[in-house]
Order: structure tokens, then C-alpha cells, then sequence
């Protein structure tokens, strides 16, 4: 779907359908995609868990750091629909790799055929067929209904503008600064190559015992999405390409830890069972960050002409996940409380029926 969403923008001639086979097609493709791919690794693996997961993020950190320069150079020898033909072909050989995914684990079936048997008029055994069918969702309710899932997908989304908009502002910035001898593309591609050793990093990290608490896990995202929000706030005050390209070093070190870490929480949050409809909201939550972010960011662009104001927008939607975030430990932490006394009191009356049993009378109880 995606490979044929960018082919398809080959034919347009304007924005709608333009909307259409890349937004729609080539979007939805996309976003599809990377929910097998990372469903599977997660099922397979469970000592290294992270480190499998940031080694797959490390395909995505690479492309940030290649494309740029890649389309550039197709750019100079083609024109934008035939550099969205190619990539269409380039992106059909993920069908390649995709052929290798396999299920780790059995699934129930869907429907269970109950058999029914009665005599008719003549005396002959029937035997009647029926389906019991059940209701299938495409995301399973508990996910929807578990508020610190959605409060935490909740915190992604802003984080997310910050983070895809950065991308789209970065050249406009390089521009402002007029020098004729930098090439904007390559401060995107400076943040994939130091997003690519930092992802890998950051699983290892998260792979240590003792960092594997999710509390620890939520004050390292903390960390990654305060340190990104004060360098967007900082990037307007940069005078210089090599200033630039001091932040984009420091920002591309913390965003690479802050997506990886992003998916382990997830899992945390959610388990593994559940983690394929938990990363499906997420990737929700995603889309509607491209769909928000961009416009706005765009729109603040061209009203002050500058791109200082779309950066500190930027800066303060890390500020608002920052917050989400703070929200998600608390009503963990609350929901861990309630639990705790509730399980305790369990266990007490559990062991006072098994005294009681063995005729053990102890004044405690």
C-alpha cells in the first residue's frame, strides 16, 4: 500500500490527489506496516527485548540520516514525479523482508462450530451445524478503556508535532541564517546519524536490571522530551549553521533515546498479549500529530515570517507531554496504592481460612 501510494503520486497534477496516494495511501501503508515488524520482534524475544527494539528503530534513524541526501541527489537528475515513482519502487522491496514475518504464537479461532443433534419424523439422526459467532474489534476494548494507555499515548502525540515538525522547520531556519555554502538537508541527516548510535544505546540501557522499573523508564523519557523542548526553544537564538548543528547533535542524542524508550513503555503499560492494539492506538495518536502539527507549525511560519514562533509552539507541546507524563507516574502510582492493601488483605484472609482449616487459632487474626 505504501509503495503503491508513492507510485500512484506520479500521476498528480495537484494537491487532492496528491492527498489521496500519498497522504492516504502511501500514510496508512506505512503505519501498517511497522506494526507487524515490531509485534513479531517483541513476541520473539523477552531477556533482550529492548535491545531488539531499538535495533529495529535503527532502520528508521538510518533513513532520517540517507533520505535527505538521497532525494536530493535524485532531485538533480529527476523531476518530483519520477523521485516519487522511484521511491514507490524502493519501497515495494520491504514485500521482501516482509515475507519473513511469522506468528510465534497460536490464536484462538474466531468461530466454534457447535453440532446439534435431534431426531426428525422418520426417525433419522440429523445433525445440525451452527456458528457461534463472535464479536471481532480491530483494537481490543481494555486497551481503549485503560486511561494510563491513553494518557500516555496522550503524551506521545505532543511530543510527536515537536518531533515531526522539526523536520519541516530545520532548512527554513538554515535559510534564515543566508549562507549560500550549507545545504539544509544536512542538519536532518546530522540528527539520523547521531538518532541511528543513540537508539542502540538506549536499548542497551533499558535492557540493565535495575533500569527495567517503569518509573525509571518514565523519568528517562522525562529527561529526553526536557531536553528536546529546550533545544527547540534554543534553535531560534542560533546565529549560525555551526550553532545548528551543535543542537541538531544534542537534539538527534535524545530523540533517538526518547523514541526507543517511547516503545518500551508501551510495553510495560500494556504487555505483550495486548502490544500490537496498544502500538495500533499509539500510531492513531501518530497520525493525527502529522495531520495537526505541520498545518500550524506552517501556519505560524507565515504569519510572523520567521520560523521562531512555529519553534517555540514546538517547545511548548514538549512542555504539555512533559506534563501528561508527570500525570501517567501519578496515577500509576495511585493505582499501585489502591492494589497493594487489597492484595495484602487477601493474602491474610487466605491464610486465616487455611489455620482455620488445620484448627490454628492465632489472636491476630
Amino acid at each position: 500500500m505504501a509503495g503503491a501510494g508513492l507510485s500512484l503520486a506520479y500521476f498528480a497534477n495537484g494537491l487532492p490527489w496528491l492527498y489521496v496516494s500519498y497522504g492516504v495511501f502511501f500514510g496508512l501503508g506505512s503505519a501498517i506496516a511497522s506494526i507487524p515488524a515490531q509485534a513479531s520482534v517483541v513476541e520473539y524475544f523477552d531477556k533482550r527485548r529492548s535491545f531488539a527494539i531499538g535495533c529495529v528503530l535503527t532502520g528508521t534513524g538510518f533513513g532520517v540520516f540517507a533520505w535527505p541526501i538521497i532525494y536530493e541527489l535524485i532531485l538533480e537528475e529527476f523531476t518530483y514525479k519520477e523521485t516519487f515513482l522511484l521511491s514507490g519502487a524502493i519501497t515495494l522491496n520491504v514485500l521482501v523482508a516482509a515475507s519473513l514475518f511469522r506468528n510465534f504464537r497460536k490464536r484462538e479461532p474466531l468461530a466454534k462450530p457447535a453440532v446439534v443433534t435431534s431426531n426428525d419424523n422418520s426417525g433419522t439422526m440429523v445433525h445440525n451445524t451452527e456458528v457461534q459467532k463472535n464479536k471481532v474489534f480491530i483494537i481490543n476494548k481494555a486497551v481503549l478503556k485503560d486511561p494510563c494507555i491513553m494518557f500516555y499515548c496522550g503524551a506521545l502525540l505532543f511530543i510527536s508535532i515537536s518531533y515531526q515538525c522539526l523536520f519541516l522547520l530545520l532548512p527554513s531556519r538554515s535559510q534564515e541564517i543566508d549562507d549560500k555554502d550549507f545545504k539544509a538537508a544536512t542538519l536532518v541527516s546530522l540528527i539520523g546519524v547521531v538518532e541511528v548510535a543513540s537508539r542502540i544505546l538506549s536499548s542497551v540501557i533499558w535492557d540493565i536490571p535495575s533500569m527495567k522499573s517503569i518509573y525509571k523508564r518514565l523519568c528517562g523519557i522525562t529527561l529526553y522530551m526536557f531536553v528536546i523542548g529546550l533545544m527547540l526553544f534554543l534553535i531560534p537564538l542560533m546565529k549560525t549553521n555551526m550553532q545548528l548543528m551543535i543542537v541538531c547533535v544534542i537534539t538527534g542524542a535524545f530523540s533517538g533515546g526518547l523514541v526507543t524508550v517511547s516503545f518500551i513503555i508501551l510495553i510495560d503499560l500494556s504487555g505483550v498479549d495486548m502490544y500490537k492494539d496498544a502500538l495500533a492506538v499509539r500510531l492513531v495518536f501518530a497520525g493525527i500529530a502529522s495531520f495537526v502539527g505541520p498545518p500550524i507549525a506552517a501556519s505560524l511560519l507565515d504569519l510572523t515570517g520567521t520560523t521562531a514562533a512555529s519553534f517555540y509552539f514546538l517547545s511548548g507541546c514538549s512542555v504539555l507531554s512533559i506534563l501528561l507524563v508527570s500525570l501517567l507516574s501519578y496515577l500509576l502510582w495511585t493505582r499501585e496504592r489502591r492494589l497493594l492493601p487489597h492484595s495484602v488483605s487477601t493474602v491474610m484472609l487466605v491464610m486465616k481460612d487455611s489455620l482455620e482449616d488445620h484448627d490454628v487459632h492465632l489472636s491476630y487474626f
